[in-house]
């Protein structure tokens, strides 16, 4: 029986203070903009995010940033704050940069609109910075968004993590880092996850024909990951920790093969 270990990422996916932008961006062409990743559930991203927020627009200013050798138009947009959920406490105006357009992923902002903002703040600049990818957007149009986040105090604090179950890919394209882990294969099905609390309560689900699985009712803390099924290693044990409730978390689970140990027969 072939041996298989698991990858598995940190669950905290963006610190909570000011973390990367909430989906990574393309910007193929001039006038094309692609988001890497579809937007994730307000459950998930509420808690990456930097500053979460609704507020008029008063103000727009165009500047120009050097990045990388070249100059690019952004936006500074001045909101005034009216309701908040995280990042901007006792503030009555914040300044969120964007994009200026023209497929560099910038979020349209209008004066006098009202919307509801997910920011995240640059490690380069210290701006809050925002696009298109973000779920940021008319207040008008955020009616789910809201729901959620204003519900968050009387929620049940309980999170689902869920994700895909992926076999290592073990060939390499034409053009790879030689340094880069090899990106996910296909699905792995029938694979059995358990998790273990800190009250020693188990959590399992085994994954789908899809490879997907889903835990629901967990709470935040440290918590033991297992693996069982055929051709996996049922002795390896994996460390993770779920930060805040309520919350979802997406977390993909990567196997790879292991070489079996060697017998010493040359």
């Amino acid at each position: 029986m072939k041996r298989v270990c698991c990858v598995l990422g940190g669950l905290v996916l963006a610190s909570l203070a000011g973390g990367p932008s909430t989906a990574s961006v393309v910007a193929e062409s001039e006038s094309r903009c692609t988001c890497v990743s579809p937007k994730r559930p307000t459950c998930e991203v509420w808690w990456q995010t930097s500053a979460i927020f609704t507020g008029r627009v008063t103000k727009i200013d165009t500047f120009t940033e050097e990045s990388d050798g070249q100059t690019r138009v952004r936006k500074l947009v001045t909101l005034r704050v009216q309701d908040r959920w995280r990042g901007v406490q006792g503030k009555r105006d914040v300044i969120v940069a964007t994009g200026a357009g023209g497929g560099d992923c910038g979020f349209q902002f209008d004066q006098n609109q009202t919307y509801l903002v997910y920011a995240n703040q640059s490690v380069q600049t210290g701006n809050y910075e925002t696009g298109i990818c973000s779920r940021t957007s008319l207040v008008k149009d955020a009616a789910a968004d809201l729901a959620y986040l204003r519900g968050i105090e009387a929620a049940d604090k309980t999170v689902s993590l869920y994700g895909m179950v992926y076999r290592e890919r073990q060939t390499r394209m034409a053009g790879d880092d030689p340094d880069r882990r090899l990106d996910p294969g296909g699905p792995l099905s029938d694979v059995e996850i358990s998790l273990t609390d800190p009250a020693g309560q188990v959590h399992m689900i085994v994954s789908d024909a899809d490879g997907w699985y889903e835990i629901d009712d967990l709470t935040a803390g440290r918590y033991e990951m297992s693996l069982a099924g055929n051709g996996v290693d049922d002795t390896a044990r994996w460390r993770l920790r779920i930060p805040v409730a309520p919350a979802c978390i997406w977390r993909n689970v990567i196997v790879q093969a292991v070489p079996p140990p060697s017998t010493g027969v040359q």
